[in-house]
């Protein structure tokens, strides 16, 4: 099992567990508008725990970098793998799993990135997060940011006009080499 991912799993998990028994809430604009409930954010956790713990019992799946993002039941596979059949391996169980209304497999056949392109992912990330929040235009908690080998991921329940608005925002980054959409549009 890879380290780093294992990592940021027990961390989000730790975030997750600390928040809802905290009696935290999450405080967005006056309406509310494309937030989960708390009850969607559990939802996504379990679900994208279950989704690991498949993934890493599936013994063909060894030896490859896998990570598993779901928000409001979208799910989305980044990393390495070192087959197309491993990829699609992911996706089925993934597709196969209750909880997921939607699979982005994004998933690369090619050896597993380096651990210095990692923290350059992580410090990509921070950036872009610290934009977002500090742009004012969109609730930062209604988009979750991804990054793997340069690709920024943008997941979320946007309009699309908040969704032209945040890769502009973040194609202004540097390290950025690619943006992926994953959202949710809203009033479409």
């Amino acid at each position: 099992m890879n380290k780093y991912t294992l990592f940021r799993l027990t961390g989000t998990l730790l975030l997750g567990v600390a928040l809802a028994t905290s009696g935290c809430s999450t405080i967005t604009g006056s309406n509310g508008y494309g937030t989960r409930t708390s009850y969607a954010i559990d939802q996504d956790t379990q679900t994208a725990r279950m989704l690991w713990d498949s993934i890493r019992a599936t013994d063909s799946l060894d030896n490859t970098h896998i990570n598993v993002d779901v928000y409001n039941g979208f799910a989305l596979l980044t990393g390495q793998v070192g087959t197309e059949a491993q990829k699609a391996q992911a996706g089925e169980l993934a597709t196969h799993l209750n909880g997921v209304r939607h699979l982005r497999n994004e998933l690369s056949v090619e050896p597993n990135s380096s651990t210095q392109q990692r923290l350059q992912d992580t410090w990509i990330t921070s950036r872009v997060k610290a934009r977002i929040t500090a742009s004012n235009h969109i609730n930062s908690d209604r988009v979750r940011v991804l990054t793997e080998n340069g690709t920024v991921y943008l997941m979320g329940m946007v309009r699309a006009s908040e969704a032209d608005y945040l890769v502009r925002l973040v194609s202004q980054t540097s390290g950025v080499k690619r943006i992926v959409k994953a959202f949710e549009y809203l009033g479409v």
